[in-house]
């Protein structure tokens, strides 16, 4: 904001060269002070800028650590949470072995249990059968020994016959 223009009181008073001396020497006072004053604002921004930044770095500092802090502890939670859930998988898991073992176990009863019978069964179908075929021997035994003694007895006769007609015959 340069001073261009005098009022006249001090233009006649001071004179054309006076007043434009006066002018230059408050336009070098202004411009000095401005210059002045922008020193003085700069080196104040600068200074809140610094403060601002060193008070942001340390918020930033505080928030990472914070930040850090409880990513560590909900990871230790995390941690934490799986070793109680793979204790109850292995829980489970051993409980439902436990059951399926148990399970076999009936089941190798039961199939022990019903080869018992089929054994027992077979057993006593094979002494009815041994039965059967003792009482079927003994009939075919009785019925071949008849027939051997029908068979002697007819050979005994034809021996007899041919002796007897053999005896008349050198007689």
């Amino acid at each position: 904001m340069a001073i261009t223009v005098m009022p006249p009181v001090l233009q006649e008073r001071l004179g054309t060269e006076g007043s434009l001396a006066l002018a230059e020497v408050l336009n070098r006072a202004f411009e000095d002070e401005r210059q002045h004053l922008l020193v003085l604002v700069e080196d104040r921004y600068e200074k809140r800028l610094s403060e601002e930044t060193t008070r942001l770095e340390r918020v930033m500092t505080e928030l990472f650590s914070s930040l850090r802090e409880e990513i560590t502890q909900r990871e230790n939670r995390l941690r934490e949470d799986m070793a109680k859930m793979e204790a109850r998988i292995r829980e489970n898991m051993t409980k439902m072995e436990a059951g399926i073992r148990e399970d076999m176990a009936k089941m190798e009863a039961g199939i022990r249990e019903d080869m018992a019978k089929m054994e027992a069964g077979i057993r006593q179908d094979m002494t009815e059968m041994e039965s059967r075929l003792r009482v079927e021997i003994a009939r075919r035994h009785s019925e071949l020994i008849r027939w051997m003694f029908i068979f002697w007895i007819g050979q005994f006769i034809s021996i007899a016959a041919l002796i007897i007609t053999l005896v008349q015959l050198i007689k």
